[in-house]
């Protein structure tokens, strides 16, 4: 316990404590001999007031000076009261006590014993008497709290311009054909052309082709693909084939693909059957990116255009071209349209009596030069007299009624369907996206979301998971949402197979999954990459969400199969806690921040803005001070 001071007021002070005190003595003068319980009611509760009222200002006394020239208060308009709590939330439980010792002992006869607890922690207690009857008062402190600084900083931070790393997966589904040649001077071939776009802002850190074809396992080697007209090539004698004429294969093409403009030429060659496209051929390039945090919209557009595919006849004399395109629908989306443009080159107008065995028995191949498909093993349009160069339309109010929920698949054939061909010369899925957008292939996907994407400020993350084990014809893998992602994104699966049939694709966040998420609507209607509706799943760190894909026949799903999911990260944090300087407010907010952009993003452009906290009663707390007393 600390020196017992002599406290004198000054002539204010006494003025006004001689209202709020006087009825302490008068009535102790009284009662000295003989306490009532009523009297100890007024006693503690007069303290109390009398603590409240009484400001630091008023008080001319030598060890509050002291306290108040050596920087333990800073704040003469506090009332006792007040300061007590200061002392409290700083932890300075030693001093509180001397302060209260020294302010309050010459105030209360000795023949009462009191004390002072703030949320029921004692700071000072003056045992004499001992206690036989007692009372307390109690009162309310807004804005303290123990260990919490009672003024200070805090701070706030944002990313104004960061640096994420990205994947772009750029996925060819299942076509083709180059059709039986026979003869290796003069073999069928199928001529696929891919055309896409990298943004000039990116920063490719890696590129990477899954090369999954069927095509010719023998006889003399031929250039397989192509990218950005030769500067990279891949010869069929440099593909690994994992047995049959189905292969699989990585290869490393960093350098190959640029920023803007690129292309990537496939020539698929089969003698015995038909070269094609199996699910898994896909590009995946890796990048970092400079972005700023911006909005998002409500409003979705976009063309998805087919490959050129190009069927070239060889020495047998027959060819036919067919393509395949998923779209993606939202659970959530709106006003959905979606419209088609299909053109062809070259196509035969054929009168033979060939037949073909389709989606219901033997069918006539004259009558059917062209078929188009929507989520369905049965047509949806055909052409049995197609021109050479035939152009088909589909208005949004022709498709409404085919169009699903998540993953949707269109399907076009041109003189040829299954393992059947009965075209010539060089039938052409035309696309041409660079020169000639409108005049090419495509599907058009408009739709809105009842909510904004993602939250103002938001940053668009993805991360790639690939299932890894054994192939097998069934295979699941599970993932989880960073705790500190606020909204969902996309979830995309990139499925992987040397040979394929029909796959079915389930999600959920428990395992086996089940809720079927896509069902491919025929043998060769199965994509590379499909779209999982993210109600399938939560968002929450601690959840495990299952996506499954299973092969109807005995075709194995690889390893190198992955999930992709986006999500969002804010890009900036509020307010923290309070400090005692504006530099360690400002720490704190580079830290939370940083903490929540992980390693996923990188930022050297952050802005913090600070305030003063002063004065704010409803900072922290409230704590209650209770004043007990007894004879």
């Amino acid at each position: 316990m600390g020196l017992r001071k002599a406290m004198f007021f000054t002539t204010d002070a006494l003025v006004a404590s001689s209202i709020l005190l006087g009825g302490i003595l008068i009535i102790s003068s009284i009662y000295i001999s003989e306490q009532t319980t009523s009297h100890l009611n007024y006693l503690s509760q007069d303290i109390i007031n009398s603590l409240e009222a009484l400001k630091i200002r008023e008080i001319n006394n030598s060890y509050v000076d002291e306290l108040v020239s050596n920087g333990n208060i800073t704040d003469l308009n506090n009332s006792i009261l007040q300061q007590a709590g200061e002392f409290w939330a700083e932890d300075k439980i030693g001093l509180a006590s001397d302060f209260l010792e020294n302010t309050t002992d010459q105030l209360i006869p000795e023949v009462y014993g009191f004390g002072i607890w703030i949320n029921n922690e004692q700071i000072y207690k003056r045992d004499n008497p001992p206690p036989r009857s007692t009372s307390s008062a109690k009162k309310i402190i807004s804005g303290i709290d123990k260990e919490k600084p009672i003024d200070g900083f805090i701070s706030k931070a944002r990313a104004n311009n960061f640096v994420k790393r990205s994947t772009r997966i750029i996925s060819f589904s299942p076509e083709g054909a180059g059709w039986d040649g026979n003869d290796w001077d003069n073999p069928g071939e199928a001529v696929i052309d891919k055309y896409f776009e990298l943004s000039s802002g990116m920063n490719i850190t890696n590129s990477t082709m899954y090369v999954s074809l069927h095509i010719e396992d023998d006889g003399p080697d031929w250039e397989v693909v192509n990218i950005n007209n030769g500067t990279c090539t891949v010869n069929r004698d440099e593909i690994n084939f994992l047995g049959g004429e189905g292969t699989f294969d990585i290869i490393d093409v960093f350098g190959c693909i640029n920023t803007g403009q690129n292309s990537i030429r496939l020539r698929l060659r089969n003698l015995g059957y038909n070269g094609h496209v199996h699910p898994g051929m896909l590009l995946r390039v890796d990048y970092t990116v400079n972005e700023s945090a911006g909005s998002y919209n409500d409003s979705f557009s976009e063309r998805y255009f087919f490959d050129n595919v190009v069927s070239n006849e060889g020495a047998d004399g027959e060819s036919g071209a067919w393509s395949m395109v998923p779209f993606f629908i939202p659970e959530n989306a709106e006003n959905i349209t979606v419209t088609a443009h299909i053109e062809g080159r070259n196509i035969r107008d054929y009168t033979g009596w060939g037949l073909f065995y389709s989606w219901s028995g033997w069918r006539w191949a004259r009558d059917y030069d062209y078929i188009f498909f929507i989520n369905d093993d049965d047509f949806f349009d055909r052409d049995g007299s197609p021109s050479m160069n035939p152009s088909y339309d589909y208005s949004a109010e022709n498709l409404e009624d085919e169009i699903v929920e998540g993953t949707n698949v269109v399907s076009v054939y041109f003189n040829n369907y299954a393992d059947y061909e009965w075209g010539s010369g060089q039938p052409q899925i035309y696309s041409d996206p660079f020169d000639d957008p409108d005049g090419s292939s495509y599907i058009e996907v408009n739709y809105t979301l009842p909510e904004t994407e993602a939250p103002y400020g938001s940053i668009k993350i993805n991360e790639i998971k690939e299932f890894g084990g054994l192939a097998n014809r069934e295979k699941e893998e599970h993932f989880s949402f960073p705790s500190q992602a606020v909204q969902m994104g996309e979830i995309l699966l990139h499925l992987v197979q040397q040979y394929s049939y029909i796959v079915d694709v389930w999600a959920s966040t428990y395992s086996p999954a089940d809720n079927l998420v896509f069902s491919a609507p025929s043998s060769r209607a199965v994509p590379t990459t499909m779209f999982v509706q993210n109600d399938n799943f939560e968002i929450s760190s601690s959840a495990n969400n299952y996506v499954r894909a299973r092969d109807r026949n005995l075709n194995e799903i690889l390893p190198e199969t992955a999930v992709e999911y986006n999500f969002y990260l804010p890009s900036f944090v509020g307010y923290g806690d309070v400090f005692s300087s504006q530099e360690g407010a400002e720490q704190d907010a580079l830290d939370r921040l940083n903490q929540t952009l992980g390693d996923f993003i990188s930022s050297d452009d952050i802005l913090v803005e600070s305030s003063d906290m002063r004065n704010v009663p409803t900072m922290w707390g409230p704590a209650v001070m209770e004043v007990r007393a007894w004879h």
